[in-house]
């Protein structure tokens, strides 16, 4: 699911500055302190603008002053910039609209008007929106469900470029949801995605590597893909590339690459990894350490559930 981009980073911000601007050169209405209270999508009137190019500026100018609000923290001024800039045809405008419905930011959370807006944009060809409507036909958000639609609106955002809109489509194909079920054709997806470095799309495709799923079983290229989605501090390939470094699987055996990487995970908050370190400190000899162990045995220990009482069986033996 694409978010509204309501925490745009300042790089962003500064890169679009210039645009920006312009924009507040030719629109006094960006700096002015507009009422938007009374402002929905029924009371504008866009259409008393005739000339083509002149709507297309206006549409333009809109969705950027959206832009500039949401900089500014203003949820509700961005909205209904993106309101304005969305009746006058401007897709990225409808979508963010549609996404200012679903999460209820500056506007009354509204499930059924973020699928409506999603779908004019994705009808207008907007690959974002086209990814959203496909989400919201699987989970039947704001629309009935339909698995079979939203492998329909994946595909067409997909084929756009949309990483999140292929590794959707990767799982679908995976699972047979919405579609006949390939595993072949889910790697293709994935490999798409994860090429846009995309980790879940990476982890996805290092799993089908590592348990020959649609695919043959080759564990050097899974440990590749689960090291590139580990990269970017996702916490289960830090698990993975771990386990691969101790199993010496796709790699070399190095049981202090893995006790690194797994500390990268347990201190992102895993149990599991706590879990493993301390096994890994009790079991191998190139690195046992009694007091290593028993530290992150008790770490996994204190944090309750079925780990921590294998943490505390192990403890319970050591002693």
């Amino acid at each position: 699911m694409h978010a509204v981009p309501f925490n745009i980073r300042k790089d962003f911000y500064r890169q679009h500055l210039a645009p920006l601007c312009v924009l507040l050169a030719f629109y006094p209405a960006f700096s002015s302190g507009m009422d938007y209270s009374n402002h929905t999508q029924e009371s504008s009137s866009p259409h008393s603008i005739h000339n083509p190019l002149a709507r297309a500026a206006k549409a333009e100018a809109d969705y950027w002053q959206g832009v500039y609000w949401t900089h500014l923290k203003h949820p509700r001024r961005a909205a209904m910039s993106w309101l304005s800039s969305a009746q006058l045809g401007n897709s990225q405008a409808q979508f963010n609209l549609g996404d200012a419905y679903y999460f209820g930011t500056g506007l009354p959370k509204d499930m059924a008007k973020a699928t409506q807006c999603w779908r004019i944009a994705a009808h207008a060809g907007n690959p974002q929106a086209q990814n959203n409507l496909g989400y919201a036909y699987t989970h039947g958000e704001g629309i009935p469900e339909n698995p079979k639609k939203a492998v329909y609106w994946w595909t067409r955002s997909a084929e756009q470029g949309d990483d999140h809109a292929q590794l959707l489509l990767g799982l679908a194909n995976y699972y047979g949801r919405g579609i006949a079920q390939s595993y072949e054709k889910a790697n293709a997806w994935f490999l798409l995605s994860a090429r846009q470095n995309n980790p879940i799309a990476e982890i996805a495709l290092a799993r089908d590597y590592a348990q020959g799923y649609g695919t043959p079983q080759d564990y050097t290229q899974a440990f590749e893909w689960f090291m590139k989605a580990a990269q970017q501090g996702n916490l289960a390939a830090e698990l993975s590339v771990g386990a691969s470094y101790y199993q010496g699987q796709g790699t070399v055996r190095n049981a202090m690459q893995a006790v690194d990487w797994w500390k990268k995970a347990a201190n992102s908050g895993s149990q599991k990894a706590e879990l493993l370190l301390g096994i890994a400190y009790q079991d191998d000899h190139t690195i046992k350490n009694q007091n290593q162990s028993l530290f992150w045995l008790n770490q996994a220990k204190s944090k309750g559930g079925k780990i921590a009482a294998i943490a505390a069986q192990m403890i319970s033996n050591s002693q």
